[in-house]
């Protein structure tokens, strides 16, 4: 169950990683081509403009080649590295030092790292940025002749086409990546809800599984010691099961353990929970109805169970019927409805054996041939 869970988590994990790849990709694909057409606009030297025309050319090629998860491993630390160490730099020497947009690449690379790497990495490309940043603020403090000026207007009018640009991309990249993360964590949610009622199921008669339905009948216990609610178990067996299998095969014994439990289910509905026992028992638990309304269950049960047929093929049932009293412990309890189903077995099957007063205070020597196997 455990290595399940670790293979939902990774493959939405890449799932994720995916649909954020290329939504960043997207972005910079936009933001270059903007970049592009307001660096004309303006009137900038077309050589501002290379890093751009290279960037557009490179998200689009890799928007292609993304979903191999080996190439998109490698776009992603291409991506970042061209991000944070080449485009920042460049645009920090070409286009103004600290009045160009070299910081709001630095902010978004940033943003882009805490998204899609994970662990150490995460934190040491971070550093690194933030180590870059300040580094090129030194130099441009140190040797001013390094960096290009652009002329006021030109800046002016850059500024007005790039910053509502910028806002409005990294507004609809974050809500859709929120959107998409929430997406994911749903369908996890999803998946791990279907995994709790697989572990909890035999997948066969889509019952309740031994672990489950001992699990129910401890909690019903306790209910039951507190007097919070009553509480009756009845055990059940299908008669002659292997004669059925060894017969007809093991697909015909499977499909009468399906509809035993389906007809089952629809006579009990809320009365009642039904779980696997083992092999083709079953442990029925009939709580808040009284012992005389869980036997009337009970006969029900085994009186619909008769005029079954499954690809014509009947069967019937046996079981014992046991009532919580206040010297029973939860092993006591099944082991008194064993003790019945074995004697309605002995007394020729078809039959639903209830305890009587002060029963179990006689001698089973009644039962030769008993052999209790549960415990």
């Amino acid at each position: 169950m455990g290595k399940i869970k670790e293979l939902i988590k990774k493959y939405s994990s890449n799932n994720l990683d995916y649909s954020i790849m290329c939504l960043v990709l997207m972005i910079m694909g936009l933001l270059s081509f903007v970049s592009i057409i307001s660096n004309a606009a303006v009137g900038y030297p077309f050589s501002l403009s290379f890093k751009w025309i290279f960037l557009f050319i490179f998200s689009i090629l890799s928007l292609f080649l993304v979903k191999d998860k080996e190439k998109m491993k490698l776009i992603k630390s291409l991506t970042i590295a061209l991000l944070a160490f080449v485009l920042i730099p460049y645009a920090w020497f070409s286009a103004g030092g600290s009045n160009s947009y070299a910081i709001y690449y630095g902010i978004v690379s940033v943003m882009l790292i805490a998204i899609v790497i994970r662990g150490k990495k995460k934190i040491i490309l971070i550093s690194l940025i933030i180590l870059e940043l300040e580094g090129l603020m030194i130099v441009e403090r140190l040797v001013p002749d390094s960096i290009s000026e652009l002329d006021a207007s030109s800046m002016f009018v850059d500024s007005l086409i790039q910053v509502p640009v910028i806002i409005v991309i990294i507004s609809v990249a974050l809500s859709m990546i929120i959107r998409m993360y929430k997406k994911q964590q749903d369908m996890i949610e999803e998946y791990n809800k279907r995994l709790t009622k697989i572990s909890f199921t035999d997948e066969l008669a889509e019952v309740h599984n031994r672990r489950s339905i001992i699990a129910q009948l401890e909690k019903d216990f306790i209910k039951a010691v507190n007097k919070e609610s009553t509480l009756q178990i009845l055990l059940i067996d299908i008669d002659n099961f292997k004669y059925i299998n060894d017969t007809h095969g093991h697909q015909q014994g499977d499909a009468v353990i399906y509809t035993m439990c389906k007809t089952i289910k629809e006579i009990i509905n809320t009365e009642g929970i039904i779980g696997r026992y083992g092999g083709d028992e079953f442990l029925i638990i009939f709580n808040n109805i009284d012992y005389e309304k869980a036997y009337a269950y009970s006969e029900d049960i085994r009186k619909h169970l008769i005029n079954k047929r499954v690809n014509d093929i009947s069967f019937s049932i046996s079981g014992g019927l046991v009532r919580y009293t206040k010297e029973d412990s939860i092993k006591q309890m099944i082991y008194k409805a064993d003790i019945l189903l074995f004697e309605a077995k002995k007394m020729g099957k078809n039959m639903i054996r209830a305890e009587k007063f002060n029963y179990f205070q006689e001698q089973l020597s009644i039962l030769p041939g008993y052999k209790q196997n549960h415990f």
